[in-house]
């Protein structure tokens, strides 16, 4: 989805700049160590740290999309590695570690990288060739062949020394001339090389075809290490190419070889085709030829007939070959001997067209190029004849007579092919000017090219992207007269036009098309590449030309909705024919018949805004939309989508638009309605396709925009009846039982201008009458699934229309049964029943202040209990969407209560107050909880609710994204300000009792510091009446007896994280800050509240933790005895093992110094039955003296 301001590449360009600073200043630091001695550097660096590497990696990557912004810098970037990796090689190799690499597997991943993003022939064009340093690198590439023997080495350093070795062997010097330092003679198995070869040759040959097998990169780099040398004429005269192409020529050949990895024979045939385009080896064409011929056969199992590469290079082979034997001198007689002999060239060009539909891209690619090479090595007349072959192979698969677009039973990838050959051709300047009514034809039919498959996602975006190549071709290389030849009349594309345009005009317009429409960004930018090529090089033949290429920008069509949008308004500004084929092609398949959502709603946007215009254009496309919907299937769900859609956005711009409402647009809304009801839209069904492309969503936007317009004109035309749409109660029927998101978003804006609409004509509301909704509502949520759930979204969107005093009946029924709703089982229908609140609260506004009490108290309620659900399940914490949805609840609420206006008590006197006090207080401390919520989506939407509802108890503002320490220091500040009310500090307590208690590792450890150092340096009062607080807490969070009816007033959920977090602050500083304080702390009654909350608790977490409580209070003198009976009475009584176990480590921390509890290190806490019963007896009477000793003093 493209939800980007600006592309990738607009920020690369921008960015490019300081990417290459960036390299260039962190290259020395991996390069060379320190200077020692006062100069610009040091030593080369023996090893390089990992994370050092990655840091230049990743900006060399961002490259990859526009590798020539490079260029500029390359002659600062490479020189430098090179000469750090020669001087590396001259030294003794370190070896590598764990954190570190060794220099060269370091430099070769950065040339590595280097040569994917630039390419391999412009990197290596940097590389140092002096003669001297053959040897080193030969050494160097023989000791890491070596190493991958013994152990897998990094195949990146072979890969660019492989490049280099290659790029030395161009050396004008004899091979014999180098002294390569080698006493003992070399052997290479396999092939049988010349006896008078040089050891350095002989040395070369062994390690290209060592690597000539690898899987890697390698292997391309050692084809060309071998090509090159064996095509040195120093080579030559030793016979060397000879053997090592029969050795070749064996190793492809499927009857000699046995089956074996691709890589043994892709190696040998990358070598065969790097020497295949060699003139001075043309002797050997003829036998590499019948090799690649053996290849090619029907009958041919060998694995390289069905690999893309081994293809690719078998097309290349026999381009070679075909191009040698054209341009065969005199001298070169076995190859004209060969060509005469034998149809190579129909052969070759039967193969070529038959590859062009392969089904591999790459072989593709090469058989299109392949073609063109061989059709400009041609005379003119035979070039001609085969790129007529060409044109009519396009007709291939379909009526003879039919027209070109007929794509639906054509090959994708043979047109794909084609495009490309033809490309090519016009490229090179191939075809004639008499060819040229075919070629265009052609080419605006494969940029026109679609096909869908079975799964709906569209075919054909390569045989676009080449047609623009094409179309670029032909306006670089063929002159204006030439095209401007071209009788436009008898094109396709350029009938039914209304005036007589050129084939330019005709051209430039489809490229407008396709660069502002197309579905895919590299077809859209081409299109643009080409309109701007076709403008340039023939000038003032392209209506508003200038303008139209600063319009159809290479960078502005970058974003498929910006292009719909944005560049197609701008260029059908320019004319009125632009305007018209922008109109025709975007409801078509580019458009609103797109494959995804998205694109159809831009297509619906731009298409609407296009219409806009004027009014004639208005009246015009909306003729063009009825005559489409007239002709379509009910089963092309995705172009009704985008009809539907561009109906509704049309008449919502005539809504706004003064100067469209004329008697000529008044009544195009009915018109569409009819026709949506004559194509059986209404009664559609809910299928899976139907839901996907989200054709009712559109529906009802239509739906409602009807609606709209007929209240609209009824109040602009007194005279004028409005009507009801026909079966718009029926379909809205359908609607509400439906529960997908994307239809209860639309519910809404439907239900409320139909409910209008009934009113104002006096027709019966039925299903959305307020009694009827409710009752379903409350049957629907007593099910387990969401069916229905329209129903009560209805409600609540209707809840303030239903009576004009808001005190109704109707409206106490709509809240009273939402209300009922929020307690549903499922949490589905809760969050259902707050998303209606929502709705009933947008269009509250003054009524407010008018309502009756019990109705805001049932409403306040509610809300407050969406605020309060802590609902778990094995999907985790599934209250929390309940608590999302309540809180945009609860906004709109202090929002309306925040505007309400002050009023003064019976009698006129008192102070001025607002009504719902108490209601909003509860709803702002839920808030004030919420904004220090565990849950990072909680916690942000909460932030955000109270940052802007608690302007009058100057709580400071912040940041939107609530998740660092400055947000949490700012939401506790107010527990240690006076002007805090006690509410709002017990929310906050509980707040820091949830984030600090129970959240995230790196969360809680930031809330707790935050929390003890507000409390630690703030009054001691404010401690004071923290803890008091918190002690209240904890007393409501002791479960109830049985027979109690009261409601809990704090959550159980903060039952263990309030432990914990008390268990923490016992720990540090704080209770010795009460201690000296001249108002006691009831510790006692802490105490108290403890022991109550793990009574009779089989839960060990509570109970370990409330161990480490007591572990703490112990330090206490006025509860230090009763602490310690407590925990010898868990000692002896607890059942669980790791209880024991931690009640008799806390007494041991206790009383350490005591001699008397010496003994409990002999005792086994965890120990059942009579096993060590007396040594645990004998402890626990000599701990209950100490105990009671403790107690008494």
């Amino acid at each position: 989805m493209e939800t980007a301001d600006e592309d990738d590449d607009i920020r690369l360009v921008r960015a490019s700049a300081t990417l290459l600073s960036d390299l260039e200043s962190s290259l020395p630091k991996v390069l060379w160590k320190k200077s020692t001695t006062g100069s610009s550097r040091g030593a080369v660096h023996s090893r390089v740290r990992h994370k050092n590497l990655v840091h230049i990696i990743n900006l060399i990557e961002p490259f990859q999309g526009e590798p020539q912004l490079l260029d500029a810098r390359l002659k600062y970037i490479v020189p430098p590695i090179v000469e750090a990796c020669l001087e590396y090689l001259r030294r003794p190799i370190a070896k590598a570690s764990a954190e570190h690499l060794d220099t060269l597997t370091a430099l070769s991943s950065i040339l590595y990288h280097l040569c994917k993003v630039r390419g391999a022939k412009v990197i290596v064009g940097f590389f140092n060739n002096e003669p001297r340093y053959l040897g080193t690198i030969l050494g160097s590439l023989e000791s890491v062949a070596q190493t991958a023997e013994e152990d897998r080495a990094d195949w990146r350093t072979a890969y660019v020394l492989l490049l280099w070795l290659s790029h030395m062997l161009l050396a004008p010097f004899d091979l014999s001339s180098f002294s390569a330092g080698v006493s003992d003679p070399i052997g290479v198995e396999g092939p049988n090389l010349p006896s008078a070869l040089p050891a350095t040759a002989v040395r070369v040959v062994r390690l290209g075809l060592q690597y000539l097998s690898a899987p890697t990169k390698a292997q391309d780099a050692a084809a060309s290490m071998i090509a090159r040398l064996v095509a040195r004429p120093d080579m030559q005269k030793l016979g060397l190419a000879d053997s090592l192409v029969s050795y070749a020529i064996g190793l492809v050949n499927p009857e000699t070889v046995p089956q074996g990895p691709i890589y043994d024979q892709l190696g040998p045939l990358r070598f065969l085709a790097a020497l295949s385009s060699s003139s001075d080896l043309s002797h050997l064409t003829p036998s590499i030829y019948r090799a690649c011929e053996v290849l090619c056969r029907d009958d041919s199992t060998n694995s390289l007939s069905t690999n893309a590469i081994g293809k690719r290079l078998v097309v290349k082979i026999f381009r070679n070959t075909a191009i040698l034997s054209l341009r065969a001198p005199e001298d070169a007689r076995e190859l004209r001997t060969f060509a005469e002999s034998t149809s190579i060239l129909e052969d070759v060009i039967d193969h070529l067209l038959i590859s062009l539909g392969d089904r591999d891209t790459p072989v593709r690619y090469a058989a299109a190029k392949a073609m063109s090479l061989i059709i400009s090595a041609l005379p003119p007349d035979m070039g001609h004849d085969i790129i007529q072959v060409v044109v009519e192979s396009f007709r291939d698969g379909m009526s003879r007579n039919g027209p070109l677009t007929d794509y639906q039973t054509v090959n994708a990838l043979k047109w794909h092919g084609l495009t490309l050959a033809l490309s090519h051709a016009l490229f090179k300047r191939s075809a004639s000017t008499e060819q040229l009514p075919e070629i265009l034809e052609v080419l605006v039919a494969a940029l026109n090219f679609e096909q869908r498959a079975a799964t709906g996602s569209s075919i054909g975006t390569n045989v676009r992207d080449a047609a623009n190549f094409g179309i670029w071709s032909l306006s670089r290389r063929y002159t204006t007269n030439e095209l401007l030849a071209v009788k436009s009349g008898n094109l396709s594309f350029v009938q039914g036009t209304v005036k007589a345009i050129s084939v330019l005009q005709a051209m430039a317009t489809q490229l407008i098309l396709a660069a502002c429409s197309d579905p895919a960004g590299n077809v859209r930018r081409g299109s643009s590449a080409a309109l701007q090529e076709l403008i340039g090089r023939h000038p003032n033949q392209v209506i508003e030309g200038i303008s139209l290429v600063q319009v159809v920008d290479y960078q502005a069509v970058g974003l498929r909705r910006r292009g719909l949008v944005d560049v197609a308004a701008a260029a059908a500004r320019l004319d009125h024919s632009y305007w018209t084929a922008l109109v025709n092609g975007i409801v078509g398949w580019r458009g609103l018949g797109s494959a995804d959502v998205v694109s159809r709603e831009a297509a619906a946007d731009s298409l609407a805004g296009l219409a806009a215009m004027s009014t004639g254009g208005y009246i015009h496309v909306a003729s063009v939309l009825e005559e489409t919907l007239k002709t379509v299937k009910t089963t092309q769900s995705e172009l009704l989508h985008g009809l539907m859609s561009t109906m509704a956005h049309m008449l919502e711009i005539m809504l706004r638009t003064t100067e469209l409402q004329t008697q000529a647009t008044k009544h195009i809304h009915r018109r569409y309605w009819v026709a949506v009801v004559e194509t059986q839209l209404v009664t559609a069904g809910f299928t899976p396709r139907n839901l996907k492309s989200e054709l009712h969503p559109a529906l009802a936007q239509l739906a409602a925009a009807v609606c709209q317009c007929e209240i609209s004109h009824s109040s602009q035309d007194p005279v004028g009846e409005p009507q009801v749409p026909d079966q718009i109660m029926l379909y809205v029927d359908r609607l509400l039982s439906r529960q997908e998101s994307a239809i209860l978003l639309v519910i809404p804006p439907l239900v409320r201008p139909l409910f209008e609409l009934l009113r104002l004509t006096d027709t019966p509301l039925g299903s959305l009458e307020a009694r009827v909704l409710s009752k379903q509502v409350a049957v629907d949520g007593t099910k387990a699934t969401l069916g229905g759930g329209g129903r009560a979204i209805a409600l609540g969107a209707l809840t303030s229309r239903y009576c004009a005093e808001f005190g109704g009946k109707s409206t106490a029924l709509a809240i009273s049964t939402l209300g009922t709703l929020i307690i549903a089982k499922a949490v589905d229908w809760r969050v259902i029943a707050a998303r209606a609140l929502e709705l009933a609260l947008q269009d509250l506004g003054d009524g407010l202040a008018t309502a009756p009490e019990d109705f805001v108290a049932e409403l306040v309620n509610a809300i407050h209990i969406g605020l309060n659900d802590y609902t778990v399940d094995e999907r985790g914490d599934i209250g929390s969407l309940v608590r999302l949805q309540a809180l945009d609840c609860a906004s709109h609420f202090l929002h309306h209560w925040g505007g309400m206006p002050t009023e003064r008590a019976q009698g006129g006197s008192g102070v001025p107050q607002r009504r719902w006090i108490s209601e909003s207080q509860l709803l702002q401390a839920d808030i004030l909880r919420l904004s220090l919520e565990k849950l990072d989506r909680v916690r942000s939407k909460a932030a955000l609710c109270r940052r802007d509802q608690f302007t009058e108890m100057l709580i400071p503002d912040f940041a939107e994204l609530p998740h660092d320490i400055e947000y949490i220091a700012l939401a506790l500040e107010p527990l240690c300000q006076p002007s805090t009310p006690p509410w709002a500090i017990r929310s906050l307590v509980e707040g820091a009792i949830s984030v600090a208690g129970g959240g995230a590792e790196t969360l809680l450890q930031l809330s707790r510091h935050e929390l003890v150092g507000l409390l630690s340096q703030a009054d001691p009062k404010y401690l004071h009446t923290f803890l008091t607080t918190y002690l209240a807490i904890l007393r409501d969070l002791i479960p109830a007896p049985v027979h109690t009816t009261a409601l809990a007033t704090t959550s159980p959920h903060l039952n263990l994280p309030a432990l914990h977090l008390l268990a923490y602050l016992l720990s540090t500083c704080l209770p010795s800050l009460l201690l000296t304080q001249a108002s006691p702390y009831p510790w006692r009654l802490l105490l108290s509240k403890i022991q109550h909350l793990h009574h009779k608790s089989s839960d060990i977490p509570r109970l370990l933790v409330c161990t480490e409580i007591y572990l703490h209070l112990a330090v206490i003198p006025a509860i230090r005895g009763e602490v310690l009976k407590k925990l010898s009475s868990m000692l002896t009584t607890n059942p669980f093992p790791r209880v024991r176990v931690a009640v008799a480590e806390a007494l041991w921390i206790i009383g350490n110094d005591e001699e008397i509890l010496q003994g409990m290190r002999d005792v086994d806490w965890t120990g059942k039955g009579a096993h060590g019963k007396g040594k645990r007896d004998e402890v626990l009477g000599e701990l209950d003296k100490w105990v009671n000793k403790t107690g008494s003093r």
